[in-house]
């Protein structure tokens, strides 16, 4: 996507073609462009000659099922269902922690959605420089899905919190020797445990570029220490590590320059010294990928007169992050340290269990982990300045429950080592009942919980933005673009951008009047209109009118009084124009002035 848009040709179709050709190219396992014809033509030999000696030996070419046993198939089964309903529970929590949401419609969320357009335009470095990869993935996700950008960037958070799952589960399976209990754990823990993680609940919703980092960084973490689960192939492991820390790097800088060097530099203690190769790539690809990054936005910061030093702080340090923790169980402070005693906790058990089953590899890359949290939370309490706090915190709400989660493996698998004459042989029969047992347990909670330790008063409503962004919503799927008109507030005009045309309240009650004489004086006057194109008004005209008597207080963008608002729509219906009421709920009313008919909605124009 990042090339496409030097190229000047993102869209929807080049992004489809540009995937097309990766899979192809993924698919056929092209080396180099000189050796194309010839990989091509060994992939179809290949597969011509193992569908012959399949159909020879009376197997379907496609089944590979076969090999397994039953019993593998039926555990398979069994995690896919388990990790379905904790994504499932992921969504529905943070859907309640939405109605605490106060992103929506702030100045924030409006030079958000800004980005998020940007990119439709053919622009991919913002004015301030700021990483944007992360929203070009909510471009992506709003062409893909075919929904409005704003709605892109108030829903991409509970997309982000579906996937996180699978990599979360993932992660735990391979640091752990516990496949099912520790990772059902970690996960639930990130789903809905906002009173021991620090997260602040009212923006939740907020794309937070440091989460898409560091989930990426997750893969190069596993990778780094487990090299061979990617590729055997050095040149595809390289090329594969080098995407992703690019990746990493142009969605989030703090990612890139300091949560994943630590891990990198101790990961070399831990190494079998047979994979060290891998491991002077991976931290090759590493130094590589921070060189690019910092050539691309450097040129960029020379270009536009901005010197490299702004460039590096304004991305290490930001004000779009804040931690606001008023219903944790715990004094901040105090739960630093308890983050700090479960990871000597885990080193502990790591001893513990090594000298029990005298089995080092299983347990390093917990061990890992753990050293390399405990650095973290070093780097937290050194209070660095160039060392933003608030996003050191975002990294602990997705590093707390991953340590969290070792102990739970640590003591799941302690107490099999201790009992396993009865318990080994239904491991796997008990790690699926308790990880049922956590679901069960969780599910409750979020029935209850939230009623017991949010009260409303420190979490006032976003009701009314919602309903807001859902009549923009509506209106922009049943109306053509820029054939219509928004009277809103100027907070926003960011959503007309590309869909529509904007009019604040200002214009309307001051200057509508004379333009709507003007415009009716002169209608069956085209050569009037060619000379004078300023006089032509959109086909319908959207006004929004806000029950200021019923808005919360962290809305008061929305409040002004609208009496000059309903005096203007009078006058107008005095003069014979035709208004309609097409939106009325609790606290927004939308009318629609009707200057030309069956020419701005689709459905009258289509039937």
């Amino acid at each position: 996507m990042f090339f496409t848009i030097q190229l000047g040709a993102y869209d929807l179709m080049g992004f489809y073609l540009t995937l097309f050709i990766f899979m192809l190219i993924n698919f056929f396992e092209i080396k180099s462009f000189k050796s194309a014809i010839d990989d091509v033509k060994l992939k179809i030999k290949s597969i011509l000659i193992f569908s012959i000696r399949n159909r020879e030996q009376e197997k379907k070419v496609t089944s590979f099922h076969k090999n397994s046993s039953k019993k593998e198939n039926k555990k398979g089964v069994f995690t896919f269902w388990i990790i379905m309903a904790i994504a499932i529970i992921m969504i529905v929590s943070r859907y309640i922690l939405y109605q605490y949401d106060s992103y929506l419609f702030t100045s924030r969320w409006a030079a958000d959605l800004e980005k998020v357009k940007s990119f439709s335009d053919q622009k991919w470095f913002p004015q301030d420089l700021t990483m944007s990869g992360g929203f070009a993935l909510i471009n992506i996700y709003s062409k893909l899905t075919g929904i409005s950008p704003e709605m892109a960037l108030q829903s991409f958070g509970f997309v982000q919190a579906f996937l996180s799952v699978f990599i979360l589960f993932w992660f735990i399976g391979k640091i752990t020797k516990s496949q099912i209990v520790a990772p059902t754990f970690t996960t639930l823990l990130f789903a809905v445990s906002p009173l021991v993680i620090p997260i602040s609940h009212n923006a939740i919703t907020q794309q937070n570029p440091v989460f898409l980092a560091m989930f990426l960084a997750l893969v190069i973490m596993i990778l780094a220490v487990k090299p061979k689960l990617l590729s055997t192939n050095l040149k595809r492991y390289i090329t594969f590590v080098i995407v992703i820390l690019l990746a990493i790097g142009l969605i989030d800088l703090f990612t890139l320059l300091i949560l994943l060097p630590p891990f990198l530099i101790l990961a070399f203690f831990f190494y079998d010294a047979k994979y060290y190769k891998y491991y002077y790539l991976t931290f090759g690809a590493y130094l590589l990928a921070v060189i690019i990054v910092f050539s691309l936005y450097g040129s960029m910061a020379y270009y536009r007169g901005l010197s490299f030093e702004g460039f590096i702080m304004s991305n290490l340090l930001t004000s779009n992050v804040y931690t606001y923790l008023p219903s944790h169980i715990l004094p901040f402070t105090e739960l630093l340290q308890v983050y700090l005693y479960l990871s000597f906790l885990n080193i502990f058990l790591v001893i513990i269990s090594v000298l029990i089953k005298r089995d080092v590899k299983f347990w390093k890359n917990a061990l890992l982990f753990n050293f390399y949290f405990v650095i973290i939370l070093l780097l937290k309490s050194l209070n660095i300045f160039w060392i933003d706090q608030d996003l050191l915190n975002l990294a602990l709400v997705l590093y707390v429950p991953i340590v969290l989660g070792i102990t739970v493996g640590l003591i799941y698998t302690l107490i099999v080592n201790i009992f396993k004459y009865n318990i080994r042989f239904k491991k796997s029969k008990y790690g699926f009942g308790i990880s049922i047992i956590f679901i069960v347990v969780v599910v409750i909670f979020m029935f209850f919980g939230d009623k017991i330790f949010f009260k409303q008063s420190d979490h006032p409503s976003n009701k009314h933005s919602k309903t807001v962004l859902e009549a923009y919503h509506k209106i922009g799927k049943d109306y053509l673009p820029f054939s219509y008109s928004v009277v809103n507030n100027y907070q926003s005009n960011i959503i007309s951008k590309g869909m529509h045309f904007a009019i604040t309240y200002d214009y309307f009650m001051n200057k509508y009047l004379q333009k709507d004489s003007i415009y009716f004086g002169h209608l069956e006057d085209k050569k009037f209109f060619k000379e004078n194109p300023n006089a032509l008004l959109s086909k319908s005209v959207f006004v929004f009118i806000h029950d200021t008597d019923k808005i919360s207080d962290n809305e008061s963008q929305f409040r002004r009084d609208m009496s000059a608002v309903y005096k203007t729509l009078d006058i107008l219906k005095q003069r014979g124009r035709k208004i309609e009421l097409i939106i009325e709920n609790e606290t927004l009313k939308v009318y629609e002035i009707i200057n030309q008919p069956d020419e701005s909605k689709i459905e009258e124009i289509i039937f």
